[in-house]
């Protein structure tokens, strides 16, 4: 079994600093009906921070498992369902187009939070997933 946790320190930063801007701005147009309506936003934008940003990995007999360390989003993987397995360097913004959960770019969907080896998985759909990880050499041995 592997199993990992990590944190993505850009997505992290990005977006406690979109959360802190929020509430800054909640504050000064307090006065304002605006300030009402963005001290909620700020809340949600840093809940989006946390549930984003950290994520554990476990690969095992059994499949694949991704998941925010609040929980959602959570990703599963059955081994059966998988197709093929593989390691592959990515770069965020290029092949991803910024860090954090994505859709698009070379895997329909993917767990990107650092620049680096990732685990990419080819679905019995059709569909492919990828997650950084940082000895995803190993994890697609396990599963092939």
């Amino acid at each position: 079994m592997y199993k990992m946790q990590y944190l993505s320190l850009p997505a992290s930063l990005t977006m406690w600093g979109s959360a802190l801007l929020t509430a800054i701005l909640a504050v000064v147009f307090w006065d304002l009906a605006v300030g009402f309506i963005l001290l909620p936003v700020a809340f949600i934008v840093a809940l989006l921070a946390v549930s984003m940003s950290a994520f554990s990995v476990k690969v095992d007999d059994q499949g694949v498992a991704v998941r925010s360390i609040v929980g959602f989003p959570k990703y599963w993987f059955s081994r059966s369902d998988i197709v093929r397995a593989s390691s592959q360097d990515v770069s965020p913004m290029r092949d991803f187009g910024g860090w954090g959960v994505r859709l698009g770019g070379r895997a329909q969907k993917g767990v990107i939070l650092k620049k680096g080896p990732a685990l990419f998985l080819d679905m019995r759909d059709g569909s492919s997933f990828a997650v950084t990880l940082e000895d995803a050499d190993r994890a697609s041995d396990m599963l092939s």
